[in-house]
């Protein structure tokens, strides 16, 4: 049975409806789920109800605060893949007893795979930041750190993963980088909303230690938004936190083979 032209525009607009529909569905149920988990100062905004014990959680950037990935293990039982290799968070890291599905890998993330140099900034005690794009308020003398860098599909395929349940990044305004890259890979096939294969998207905007400012966030807020992303919650905190909860929903129906919630 053939379609003509005219019928041929209708089901397209219909198709194109149902699907934007059912995209702001995902969207507004999670905004109106959304809550903070985990300690005051390592919380994040997220929606629990899409998660469970087959899960794929990255957690980039551990810092010394595990509150809330230890949450996200204690509640819904999933594994927690945390990516950090900075002096503080190994030194860190290496103290805890963690629970077995908690897994750390020593990379850091980057917008390429390369060794990155990394420094102390001035007022931070423990979180690392890459030279030139986390440098607004200088470095501590005698604190620079060379670590190896993944981008985030190499990190997948490292681990044999094709989509993220929730993936979080709190990397010290090297976020900023690593967005823009994605778009720019001329040697990426997939359309941009494709990119990054991820339902929830948990973000701290490092504004405060970019030369550009907030010219950087609204930068990195447009690459997003190409990437797919939907902007639910944003709020900045007294101490300058910039904690910023995004979503995909092309991400967030699991396929029905399941995504290889192993280790």
């Amino acid at each position: 049975m053939s379609m003509c032209s005219g019928e041929l525009i209708v089901a397209f607009t219909l198709l194109f409806t149902t699907a934007h529909a059912a995209d702001a569905d995902i969207l507004e149920t999670s905004r109106l789920r959304a809550s903070r988990g985990g300690s005051a100062y390592g919380g994040w905004t997220f929606d629990g109800d899409r998660l469970d014990s087959d899960s794929i959680v990255y957690s980039i950037g551990l810092g010394t605060d595990l509150s809330f990935d230890l949450k996200l293990i204690n509640m819904y039982r999933c594994h927690v893949h945390g990516f950090d290799d900075t002096p503080v968070s190994t030194a860190f890291l290496r103290r805890q007893n963690v629970p077995r599905k908690f897994h750390w890998h020593r990379f850091v993330l980057g917008d390429s795979d390369q060794n990155l140099t990394l420094q102390l900034p001035v007022g931070h005690g423990a979180s690392y930041a890459a030279d030139g794009v986390g440098s607004a308020r200088g470095f501590k003398k005698g604190t620079g750190h060379t670590a190896r860098a993944l981008r985030i599909t190499t990190m997948m395929a490292m681990l044999n993963h094709s989509r993220l349940d929730l993936l979080k990044i709190d990397i010290e305004a090297f976020e900023f980088r690593v967005f823009n890259a994605m778009l720019l890979d001329s040697s990426e096939q997939k359309p941009a909303v494709l990119r990054l294969p991820a339902c929830q998207l948990l973000l701290e905007f490092h504004s405060r230690l970019s030369p550009l400012g907030y010219q950087a966030k609204a930068d990195a807020l447009l690459a997003l938004q190409s990437l797919g992303f939907t902007l639910l919650h944003n709020v900045v905190r007294p101490s300058g936190a910039d904690d910023a909860f995004l979503m995909n929903p092309r991400f967030c129906e699991r396929p029905v083979s399941g995504h290889g919630a192993g280790a």
